[in-house]
């Protein structure tokens, strides 16, 4: 037997071996005692570990383990509300929430690094980095009447910040969903676009400038006064519609592939008011036990997950890494004075 000391647990464990020598079923052994001892504590009788308050994630990327994970919690006394099961291939059940809206700017920034990391090097450079990270940040703070407007006229498929962010980078501004989304955020930022003396590309599209400079007035239900942080990135992304397409084109290509490949996962990105949504710093500072299954859904048996792009190998590699990554940021800022 190998005793794993609980000091030596907060500095991570590694395991490696070949398939079929065990990696899972040890790492099943010390989930399962910590779920005792979390439960019941650490002896027969004693007080349960850190009083109950211990924040337990299973984050399942190959496939075999989620099902596993789940029986070894209800084999530790576990009702079955008391462990949240995710599964990113679902339409049903409790829905992870990668992207909070609540913090846009930040989650922006940390989702973009997190893809950035959990793609082949050399898949994100440096510029299309910049130009995702206005669109996602645009994205997370489009206001809820630019939507539900923008899903009743038919320019968005659905209030997913990845779709938004997949219809802003349409490229030409032909596109009529791009440009009338656009219109719509730059009234609702109530912002004067001429005041922002943005350079114009001789051979940009005037008819596209020309609209978005003339719609001063306010879209109805929103706010009367100007949201800064709204103009602010209306007009960083106003900036990329004043080149010329050819220009404009080089900056949205690379992104554009990267957002149409994630949309696959429409699960995890689109909103959903009869399911329980829940962040990852909210799984820790309430302490919860959960299953992050980005295998296809072997927890429960539903289907696999749906893409354009990746293979779905890489796109279920690169989610779980993405979660990852996300949930080493919301440990460092959740559990700071832990």
């Amino acid at each position: 037997p190998v005793h794993v000391s609980d000091f030596d647990r907060q500095s991570g464990i590694f395991v490696t071996g070949d398939p079929g020598t065990g990696k899972t079923q040890e790492l099943i052994y010390i989930w399962g005692g910590d779920l005792v001892a979390r439960k019941h504590g650490l002896a027969a009788g004693g007080p349960p570990l850190r009083g109950g308050k211990m924040a337990m994630l299973w984050v399942e990327t190959k496939g075999g383990g989620a099902p596993r994970a789940l029986a070894a919690a209800r084999r530790a006394g576990y009702a079955e509300d008391e462990v949240l099961y995710f599964d990113a291939s679902s339409s049903v059940g409790p829905r992870l929430e990668l992207l909070d809206r609540e913090r846009p700017h930040v989650s922006a920034r940390d989702f973009v690094a997190a893809l950035t990391y959990a793609l082949p090097s050399g898949s994100i450079a440096a510029a299309s980095k910049d130009t995702l990270l206005k669109a996602l940040t645009l994205a997370l703070l489009a206001p809820e009447h630019v939507i539900a407007n923008a899903i009743a006229k038919g320019h968005l498929a659905s209030d997913s910040p990845i779709e938004l962010a997949v219809v802003l980078l349409g490229g030409r501004v032909e596109n009529d969903s791009q440009k009338s989304l656009l219109v719509a955020l730059k009234r609702a930022a109530v912002i004067s676009v001429p005041a922002m003396t943005i350079p114009v590309d001789p051979e940009a599209d005037n008819d596209f400038a020309t609209a978005f400079a003339e719609t001063d007035e306010v879209l109805p239900g929103a706010p009367a006064t100007e949201d800064t942080a709204l103009s602010k990135a209306v007009g960083d992304w106003a900036f990329y519609m004043a080149m010329s397409a050819t220009a404009r084109a080089s900056k949205f290509d690379a992104p554009l592939n990267k957002m149409s490949d994630l949309r696959g996962a429409a699960n995890l990105w689109n909103r959903d008011d009869t399911r329980p949504t829940f962040t990852l710093a909210q799984l820790l500072r309430e302490h919860r036990v959960a299953v992050l299954d980005f295998s296809g859904g072997e927890g429960q048996g539903s289907a696999a997950v749906t893409h354009d792009g990746l293979s779905g190998d890489g796109l279920t590699q690169a989610l779980a890494t993405v979660s990852l990554v996300l949930l080493r940021n919301a440990i460092r800022a959740a559990c700071r004075d832990w």
